[in-house]
């Protein structure tokens, strides 16, 4: 099986950028990467209210308590 993961360890933190499929961006990255993303995948997002492009369909809203939104679900086809 092949493995995909990208990390790296600094100040006894480790940090997971992605394995197998699955990727993680930081917030201040997600349209840039949207953009430059092979347009021949499908790509599942969960981030930030409305830190995404034109072009996904909004599928789910998750909030919090208090009933501010907390997470936006994606799917670019």
């Amino acid at each position: 099986m092949d493995e995909k993961k990208v990390w790296d360890q600094h100040v006894d933190w480790y940090w997971v950028d992605a394995f197998d499929k699955f990727q993680f961006w930081n917030d201040w990255e997600v349209k840039e990467k949207i953009g430059a993303r092979n347009k021949e995948e499908k790509l599942l997002l969960i981030t930030s209210p409305r830190n995404w492009i034109e072009g996904g369909e909004l599928l789910e809203t998750i909030n919090f308590l208090d009933n501010t939104k907390a997470f936006e679900i994606i799917e670019y086809q």
